[in-house]
């Protein structure tokens, strides 16, 4: 069984100050796909076994070097 989740993310940032040289306070929107896979195989009548793949934090996240937030 295959799982695709959408997620809209928007972050804002006000930043007056940064430890980080060239930070900025870029504010950011972005649609995320979140891909999950499960598989299950029968052994017998009471047993299956079976495995799962998932992506807790989206496919496509880059936030850049210069990014206050990171």
């Amino acid at each position: 069984m295959g799982q695709a989740t959408l997620v809209g993310a928007e972050s804002k940032f006000e930043v007056e100050q940064s430890n980080v040289n060239g930070g900025n306070a870029d504010n950011d929107t972005k649609f995320l796909v979140i891909p999950a896979f499960y598989y299950a195989h029968p052994i017998n009548d009471r047993w299956s076994v079976g495995t799962s793949l998932s992506v807790p934090s989206g496919v496509g996240n880059e936030y850049g070097k210069t990014w206050s937030g990171r």
